[in-house]
């Protein structure tokens, strides 16, 4: 018995050492959109949480309400930055274990087992979901779906019926690609050589339905909710259809075979045009996905009559979870929020290192221990050097976003949250030119004009301001606010005549607005009009 424990906790301990660093992290990105600062308190009830979309005033259709309650939690007892990335912490340190586990479960080795458990919990692209606050989606999800799939390999007895029904349940509230739980535990069932029980079954499947009963009352859609909408930026895939859809999928999914094996450049942003799509089926990452996804496939068929072989078992099992993961995380058959991202490949990489178990028990048999163990060893200290490396990135914002334009410098999005940064911290020349980039990559990005315009504008530059603001009016929806910055470069350039009726305009819809109010009395005041100025001031 203390054998069997030794590996997974040496395991867990390498995650833990690597990620600590993390505790001495503020937040970064989108962490501002979900959490409150522990210097305020959270206002929301936790019905609210509840009954609320994930993501704030959205269109993406997200609804993972167990990561949100401890988004909440956190709130209401002002948790320090150093607490909050401890859980993550904890969390990826316990997915290891459980990893771990799972191989001893089907009598792999300690060895292999603690040797794929410590490549897991070094892996590089397990930085984004370890060490940025809302990667705990993925953390959560990892964690409630091996708890269930290890409690669904049990006597179908009534308890065990229960607990797979709350721990799927809990598992589908942290993210979406859980919704294939069921499978997993088939899966899981099959490899160990047991029947997969229709009871089991069913009962993973009330606890998945449940999370999508209510996901349906929340958002109005099953999958989805009916007004989501997700950006061309963001991820490009939603302009292909047919035939090129499946192919772009397929070049997308290349890329995560590719990171997965060697993941020696990662970026917090790759978005817009850091991926270019392919013209030909001979694209290296369309192979490259049908040789991958051909060999999970071949894997994954073992499953029907698994030999009493630990090695070929753990194969089987860890390409068939695989192959599910990268089914509905990498595009090829759902069209995601984004294109491509790290943190959606924590399943994967799991799933991944399970099967490099299997492989390391049957190459025991051929190739010397000592030889496998130096070999893993190797790789392990390379990824964590990487990972080591890549790990200060997500410290701040101006880390990221800093990170994110030298790893990605075609992606508009990062040098547009790159310069939003900037001008938060009154560098106006350094935001201006972020902005400036991102609107050359792409002209019709309205933000990126806008704030550029903004930037102009803050160092006297009314003219050039003009000129962007303009640019950024041809894709951006008419406002009020867009109204009177105009309104206001014109009058600062030298045309009230032109300002004036702008003015005018934005206080029809906002007749209590002080600064339209004062700036069309400058501009009747211009026009050798003091009586109308006089009305407009009063």
């Amino acid at each position: 018995m203390r054998s069997r424990w030794f590996a997974p906790v040496l395991a867990a301990l390498a995650a833990l050492v690597l990620f600590l660093p993390s505790l001495w992290y503020s937040w970064t990105f989108d962490d501002v959109h979900l959490l409150t600062p522990p210097s305020e308190t959270e206002t929301r009830s936790l019905t609210d949480v509840w009954s609320s979309s994930y993501w704030p005033a959205s269109t993406q259709g997200l609804f993972r309400p167990l990561t949100s309650t401890t988004f909440w939690v956190e709130g209401r007892t002002h948790a320090p930055f150093a607490l909050r990335h401890g859980v993550n912490v904890l969390l990826h340190a316990a997915v290891t274990a459980l990893l771990v586990l799972v191989l001893l479960d089907l009598r792999c080795p300690p060895w292999a087992a603690g040797l794929a458990g410590r490549l897991f919990a070094v892996h590089p692209v397990h930085v984004e979901a370890g060490a940025g606050l809302v990667g705990r989606s993925e953390l959560l999800a990892a964690l409630f779906t091996l708890l269930a799939v290890r409690a669904g390999c049990g006597t179908p007895r009534r308890r065990t019926l229960l607990a797979v029904t709350v721990l799927s349940f809990l598992a589908a509230s942290s993210k979406e690609w859980t919704w294939a739980l069921p499978v997993f535990l088939v899966a899981a069932r099959l490899a160990r050589g047991m029947t997969w029980q229709p009871s089991l079954l069913l009962a993973s499947g009330v606890g998945v339905g449940l999370h999508l009963v209510l996901r349906r009352m929340v958002l109005g859609g099953w999958l989805n909710s009916p007004d989501a909408v997700i950006p061309v930026m963001d991820n490009p895939l939603v302009l292909s259809v047919g035939l090129d859809r499946f192919r772009d999928g397929l070049a997308v999914t290349g890329l995560v075979f590719r990171q997965l094996a060697f993941p020696w450049v990662q970026s917090p942003d790759v978005t817009g045009q850091s991926i270019t799509l392919p013209g030909s089926w001979a694209d290296p990452r369309v192979l490259l996905a049908l040789a991958g996804l051909g060999a999970l496939a071949w894997g994954s068929w073992h499953l029907r009559k698994p030999k009493n072989d630990p090695g070929r078992r753990a194969l089987a099992l860890g390409s068939a979870w695989a192959l599910a993961g990268i089914l509905l995380l990498t595009n090829l058959l759902l069209t995601l929020g984004v294109i491509f991202a790290d943190r959606l490949l924590y399943w994967p990489s799991l799933a991944g290192c399970l099967l490099l178990g299997g492989l390391l028990t049957l190459a025991a048999s051929r190739v010397p221990r000592w030889g496998l163990l130096g070999a893993g060893l190797a790789l392990a200290v390379a990824y964590t050097v990487q990972s080591a490396a890549y790990l200060p990135a997500w410290a701040n914002d101006r880390a990221l976003f800093a990170h994110a334009v030298e790893t990605t410098p075609r992606s508009q999005r990062a040098w547009y949250n790159f310069g939003r940064y900037l001008q938060a911290e009154n560098n106006t020349e350094g935001a201006l030119r972020a902005f400036h980039t991102a609107a050359a990559l792409d002209s019709t990005f309205g933000d990126a004009h806008l704030q550029r315009a903004l930037s102009l504008m803050q160092i006297g530059r009314h003219a050039d301001a003009l000129d962007a603001l303009r640019q950024a009016r041809q894709t951006l929806a008419r406002t009020p606010h867009l109204d009177l910055t105009e309104a206001t470069l014109l009058l600062e350039s030298g045309h009230p005549e032109t300002a004036a009726p702008l003015l005018e305009q934005v206080l029809q819809r906002e007749p209590d607005w002080f600064e339209a109010a004062y700036n069309l009395g400058r501009a009747r005041a211009d026009l050798g009009d003091p009586e109308a100025a006089a009305v407009a001031w009063a």
